[in-house]
């Protein structure tokens, strides 16, 4: 709504190649939407002990059960997935946004708008 033709879902290039949420064109924003619980409410960090704790714990769990997919998947994307793409996204000096939480209209915009990189 907010940029109408300038917005495209599911977008990648050779800068990044996943599939982004969503890529603004006039402002070359990538901006992913982790808002499920595939992606925790923050960046693993590795050097965390709480991110470490956590992620032990996941895994015991996962152990404990006959078919673990969804905490594989959740220790995957959060350890994984989330960490490459930042990586990739800072070697390419990208301007890229990531919520945690569906963004309010408001916050969307100051975050876009505020975004001079």
């Amino acid at each position: 709504e907010l940029y109408g033709d300038d917005l495209e879902c599911q977008y990648s290039d050779k800068r990044y190649p996943f599939n982004c949420d969503f890529y603004i064109k006039s402002k070359d924003i990538f901006i992913e939407l982790h808002a499920s619980h595939f992606h925790n409410t923050h960046a693993f960090d590795a050097n965390s002990i709480d991110d470490l704790t956590l992620l032990k714990n996941l895994k015991q769990k996962a152990n404990k059960l006959k078919h673990p997919n969804q905490y594989d998947k959740m220790i995957y994307t959060w350890t994984d997935l989330d960490v490459r793409k930042l990586e990739i996204a800072k070697a390419n000096n990208l301007k890229y946004l990531v919520f945690y939480k569906m963004p309010s209209k408001d916050e969307l915009i100051e975050k876009i708008e505020g975004d001079r990189n």
